[in-house]
């Protein structure tokens, strides 16, 4: 069968624009027919934003998609997400994924961060440690129950600063008042005089200052007789403790020498003693031997 050039030409042109409009579809879908994924999966308390075929993120840059979402298992409520992600893609067995969006207006995806330079890389099928970020609609119903503890706390103070409340207010500010214009002029004079009384205090500590330093040569001889003094004492005080020492040791090489003089002295106490009673008694002892005749009445 012959065919004629105009439907050569024609055939050509569609195999063309085939080739065109898929090469462009590649293009536009990030088709990749020999690229390596790794798979990860993810467990998050919440996944709103996020579908099959959501974007997944490493460090801003996009490295793969949201490949299947599983409902929580009896166990924990935690929605599943399994991610195809590039198997060039260096996720550490540190790094956290976390659901996120670059603006409000934008849709959701998935951010996996670096994790340590250490680390060592996370086999695929793994799964990926995630953090839970706080989205919009969260923050919303965060700012929710803010705006009702707002409402009652004004109308608490509402409650509060009444006509009452109010018109004691303006009094004690009226009062206060009153007190700051009654301590203005003794609280000036006060401080006044703290000043004139700095400034003395300053005089009298520059008249100080030049005492000493005009003293300065008699301080230093005042300090070195002192010393001379103190140096002379210390002799005097070991030659006291020294003579000290002598003593004792003169006292107890002769203690049974001065034991006996003790014991003698006390002796010859007690002599006297019984001396001076008889005299007393017989006085006539110190002129005659014996005692005068007694009297005839």
């Amino acid at each position: 069968m012959k065919y004629k050039a105009n439907e050569v030409k024609a055939g050509l042109m569609i195999f063309v624009s085939l080739a065109v409009l898929l090469l462009f579809l590649i293009a536009i879908f990030g088709i990749d027919f020999g690229k390596k994924t790794n798979e990860y999966w993810i467990y998050l308390k919440y996944v709103g934003g996020i579908s099959e075929g959501s974007l997944v993120k490493f460090m801003g840059m996009d490295v793969g998609q949201v490949a299947e979402i599983t409902l929580p298992d009896g166990k924990e409520n935690l929605v599943g997400v399994k991610l195809e992600i590039n198997a060039k893609t260096p996720v550490k067995t540190d790094s956290k994924a976390f659901l996120t969006s670059i603006g409000l207006m934008t849709d959701q995806h998935i951010e996996i961060n670096p994790g340590s330079p250490e680390a060592s890389p996370l086999p695929s099928g793994s799964v990926i440690e995630t953090k839970e970020a706080l989205n919009f609609a969260q923050m919303t119903e965060a700012l929710g129950d803010l705006n009702n503890q707002v409402q009652i706390l004004m109308s608490q103070v509402n409650t509060i600063f009444n006509e009452k409340n109010r018109a004691h207010l303006a009094s004690l500010v009226g009062n206060m008042d009153s007190l700051i214009l009654g301590i203005h002029k003794p609280l000036i004079s006060a401080i006044s005089n703290l000043e004139k009384s700095s400034r003395q205090f300053a005089k009298i500590s520059n008249d100080v200052q030049k005492l000493i330093d005009n003293n300065d040569v008699n301080f230093s001889e005042f300090l070195a007789n002192l010393k001379t003094t103190t140096d002379a004492t210390n002799e005097l005080i070991n030659e006291i403790r020294g003579t000290v020492k002598n003593l004792e040791s003169l006292m107890t090489a002769n203690h049974s020498n001065i034991s006996e003089t003790l014991e003698n002295f006390q002796a010859a106490s007690q002599n006297l003693e019984e001396f001076s009673r008889i005299l007393k008694e017989q006085p006539w002892l110190l002129v005659r031997k014996s005692a005068p005749p007694e009297r005839e009445f």
